[in-house]
């Protein structure tokens, strides 16, 4: 994605109110950051700053990730970058936050994720949702706040996905059993679950691990949440290392059951790929309701 140069002196003058950096401090090179935005470093050393810009999503998307980042950063729990501003040049929204160089991690950094992770879900709320909707990859979440975490999930994440699904052309036969689910997965449940700080979209391509292997995660989808939907998620497309997990339950034990829980908290992510980028998406999904459907009768 293209930023047109006559945006980045609005943009540079933005970010310089909020945190003194002024524009000729350093140059703005091409960074990593993700498929849906681009990204961009500005500066050298301990002031480096990163940019994600999109000319596309309105500024919501990012005031959203900004209050997100802002909530987990507050329980003092675990690292997130730090937010400098989000702000607009003409169609460009952009979020300024604090650069972190990352490397490569070891057990130990892995141990203190899982620790760090749990202490993150210990910090709860009595009710689910968030104070702003987001968004999953570019899709809408819905996050209005609810003291049923089964009406919510029910709600704003699967029949939504679902609802997205069908617009979408997936077979009726995948529709017609994620609504059997939605119908009947409160079976799935001891007992409700608790209202945890999620960073929402944990899987490994927003964690890492700086140069002295403290960990970082990034690109949140936060709300408050059932602890498990993120805990599923690192599993979806490479599961961390086990060391994550087994510190994890020693600081947080889950409860029995939740093998399947897994599952069922995962359909809701391939369904968003399915109505993201089609294809097999759709198979996917609907072999994890069957799976989940199998597991109720």
């Amino acid at each position: 994605m293209n930023i047109p140069e006559s945006n980045w002196p609005d943009i540079l003058r933005i970010i310089q109110q909020n945190t003194g950096l002024t524009p000729g401090s350093g140059p703005i090179t091409s960074a990593a950051g993700g498929c849906i935005n681009s990204s961009y470093l500005l500066g050298q050393g301990e002031r480096q700053i990163f940019i994600k810009i999109n000319r596309l999503e309105p500024l919501c998307m990012f005031e959203a990730e900004a209050a997100g980042l802002k909530t987990i950063a507050s329980t003092d729990t675990i690292c997130v970058p730090t937010v400098y501003c989000t702000g607009q040049s003409g169609d460009t929204a952009f979020i300024a936050m604090q650069a972190i160089i990352m490397r490569g991690s070891i057990s130990t950094s892995y141990r203190e994720f899982g620790v760090q992770l749990a202490a993150l879900h210990r910090y709860q709320k009595s009710s689910f949702g968030a104070t702003i909707d987001n968004t999953i990859g570019s899709t809408p979440q819905h996050n209005s706040w609810s003291n049923d975490w089964y009406g919510f999930w029910r709600k704003h994440r699967l029949e939504f996905q679902l609802e997205l699904a069908r617009n979408n052309r997936a077979p009726t036969a995948l529709i017609d059993d994620g609504l059997r689910l939605s119908e009947s997965f409160e079976v799935l449940f001891d007992k409700p679950p608790s209202a945890a700080c999620l960073h929402g979209d944990l899987w490994q391509g927003n964690w890492g691990f700086t140069t002295s292997g403290k960990v970082v995660i990034f690109d949140p989808a936060h709300y408050f949440g059932d602890r498990e939907t993120d805990i599923a998620m690192t599993t979806l497309f490479g599961r961390a290392h086990p060391d994550f997990y087994a510190a994890y339950e020693e600081a947080y034990p889950l409860s029995s059951g939740y093998a399947v829980r897994e599952i069922f908290y995962n359909i809701y992510h391939i369904l968003n790929h399915f109505n993201l980028f089609g294809g097999a998406y759709a198979s996917q999904a609907h072999h994890m309701i069957q799976n989940v459907l199998s597991e109720l009768r």
